[in-house]
């Protein structure tokens, strides 16, 4: 089938979506993340990549631990999708990996990109809610990096674009 951009194409953006007819939907990315689009902020994930094929074709795609941070991050974003689409993602990750899954890069990464609020609130609902395996040490890790500014900023970014305020924003992005 063939595929479309959506959206504007503005090359400030994280990346690009592209759709078919179909419903298919393909994120290309140059940031990981929308939230950090600062030079050299990808370079753990870079240095994290695995090879894999689509489709007949050599890729790249993230390791589980960035593909989970990835997920999680997006979903702390104000959004109609369902939580569906993201739980479902982030529990087929973990349960593939299981006991190999490397949560240091997660930690790492929440830690560096302030973003342990949401991935401790996302783990922890999945643990509580479909029974999900999430370490202590790591809830436990993510709640001691959420300190009173990353969980305002978390909260914040959560609600829908009309509620923010410009001069919080604006707060978030000085500090």
């Amino acid at each position: 089938p063939a595929w479309y951009l959506r959206g504007d194409g503005d090359i400030r953006s994280a990346g690009w979506q592209f759709a078919n007819h179909a419903g298919q939907e393909i994120d290309l990315h140059w940031h990981m993340l929308h939230l950090d689009c600062r030079p050299g902020a990808d370079d753990g994930v870079w240095s994290r990549i695995r090879a894999a094929r689509l489709s007949g074709e050599a890729t790249a795609v993230l390791a589980p631990s960035d593909q989970v941070l990835h997920t999680v991050a997006h979903a702390a974003r104000w959004s109609e999708d369902s939580i569906l689409r993201w739980a479902t993602d982030v529990a087929l990750i973990l349960r593939r990996e299981g006991a190999a899954m490397d949560w240091a890069p997660l930690l790492e990464e929440a830690r560096l990109r302030r973003l342990a609020p949401p991935l401790h609130d996302g783990l922890k609902s999945l643990q509580g809610a479909i029974g999900l395996a999430i370490p202590e040490a790591v809830l436990g890790e993510l709640e001691r990096l959420s300190g009173p500014a990353t969980r305002f900023e978390h909260r914040l970014r959560a609600l829908p674009q009309d509620r923010r305020s410009r001069a919080a924003l604006a707060w978030i992005a000085f500090f």
